[in-house]
């Protein structure tokens, strides 16, 4: 009897491993392929799969929506304080053409102040203490460190073109990092902050030329320097958006600003512009 039940056990045992792997070997949905594909953002080879399924899933918006971008709030209940900061970075990052920028990307919102009250590293945005901040204030300085973020991972290097196109950028005003073009004067720059090395500069130009197009635009009249960083965002990254918009209200074009995230924004008039 004894037997009888181990050769049952035994042979239950093999035709369920049979079943297995004829239904993991030719019965795998490519659907279920296609998402696994799609979840990991550094897998850029599709294997076998067609171009036409591919294409079919990004256009998929919402899931699209759910890789791309999320928050993280700790503590966790933060978020009850911070949903109107949420609501207006969803609608900045969610414009068509920024979005189009982005391929991961993580925010982050604490409570305490562990750092600067910003920090970009690793497709991680990092904002602490935002609820000291003014709501516009906070937005602001989210979309500097958004064009860190796009400096680092959307002008990455171009096989295609042999180059990185920030370098395009860097190159207007400076000889290294943080040394800069000896004949070059304030008004070359849209801030004191932008001085201080040539990803600040980035961060800052970005800022003024979506914040505030129309002063930045005016101010490429003064100086040729400022014109080819203005042009650098037009030719690159925006031929219409943004162009000849105002959204900060301030009534008169400064010669000189300390930081471009404390430039006072309509965010009202702003947000209206990007659901458009």
């Amino acid at each position: 009897m004894l037997r009888i039940l181990l050769k049952i056990f035994v042979y239950t045992l093999f035709f369920s491993l049979v079943v297995f792997f004829v239904k993991t070997t030719f019965f795998t949905s490519n659907n279920e392929i296609i998402e696994e594909k799609y979840i990991e953002p550094e897998v850029k080879k599709t294997n076998n799969l067609s171009e036409k399924l591919v294409k079919k899933l990004k256009e998929k918006i919402n899931l699209n929506s759910a890789r791309k971008y999320y928050f993280i709030y700790i503590p966790s209940y933060f978020w009850d304080f911070l949903k109107n900061y949420e609501r207006d970075i969803k609608t900045f990052i969610t414009q068509k053409k920024i979005f189009s920028f982005i391929s991961e990307l993580r925010i982050n919102f604490y409570e305490t102040r562990k750092d600067r009250r910003w920090k970009m590293k690793n497709k991680n945005i990092k904002l602490f203490a935002p609820q000291k901040m003014w709501e516009a204030e906070t937005l602001n300085v989210f979309i500097h460190e958004f064009w860190h973020y796009v400096d680092l991972y959307y002008f990455d290097y171009d096989e295609k073109i042999n180059k990185d196109l920030s370098e395009d950028f860097y190159k207007i005003s400076w000889n290294s990092t943080k040394e800069l073009k000896a004949w070059l004067t304030q008004k070359d720059f849209v801030s004191g902050y932008a001085m201080t090395n040539k990803y600040e500069d980035f961060a800052e130009s970005f800022l003024y030329y979506i914040i505030d197009n129309k002063d930045f635009l005016k101010k490429t009249q003064k100086s040729e320097i400022l014109k080819k960083k203005y042009e650098f965002f037009r030719k690159n990254l925006f031929k219409k958006l943004f162009f000849g918009t105002k959204f900060s209200d301030n009534l008169i074009i400064k010669d000189y600003y300390r930081d471009m995230t404390k430039l006072k924004l309509n965010l009202k008039k702003f947000l209206q512009y990007l659901k458009k």
